[in-house]
């Protein structure tokens, strides 16, 4: 019983990548701005945050696991394995790369582009497959369930972190 339940924690942790490193994004910003809070200067450290790990350490995973089990992924998310799964692995490194060098770089006009970037993939990559249809059926893969919904709203919340830091 034990290692059921902490197989189901790692599958947990594993499958939710995006949530738990946006919540580690967020809480980072409130600690490093809690003794001078303002709208501004903590909207500029969730983006930072957010940047390092949504999309650099996120950006990296999802290489890996497209790269390493793309034909696994691709049955979880009801698709067939095609060499499109190498596609989205390096789309995801590019992601990975955009956020660790936002990071290094933290200028503004960077970060707003890379952020950009990450919204417009995730965006297009989420909707895309909710509207597919197959031998005139309309298909809904596990992409489309909603607790993917984090991954519409993300890119609408980050630009909106993205004006309160401008203000």
């Amino acid at each position: 019983m034990p290692n059921e339940a902490m197989a189901a924690l790692i599958r947990a942790f594993l499958s939710n990548v995006p949530v738990w490193t946006l919540i580690l994004a967020l809480l980072l910003a409130v600690l490093q701005t809690r003794r001078a809070w303002r709208v501004d200067r903590w909207a500029e450290a969730s983006l930072i945050w957010i940047s390092f790990w949504v999309l650099g350490i996120g950006g990296v995973y999802g290489f890996v696991a497209h790269l390493a089990f793309g034909p696994f992924l691709a049955e979880q998310i009801g698709w067939p394995n095609s060499p499109f799964q190498n596609e989205v692995a390096y789309a995801n490194l590019t992601i990975g790369i955009l956020g660790f060098s936002s990071v290094w770089y933290r200028r503004r006009d960077y970060l707003l582009a890379a952020i950009v970037a990450y919204g417009s993939w995730f965006f297009c990559r989420r909707c895309r497959p909710c509207c597919v249809s197959v031998g005139g059926q309309q298909q809904r893969p596990a992409q489309c369930r909603l607790d993917s919904l984090h991954r519409l709203i993300d890119p609408v919340a980050r630009g909106a972190l993205a004006l309160a830091q401008s203000r």
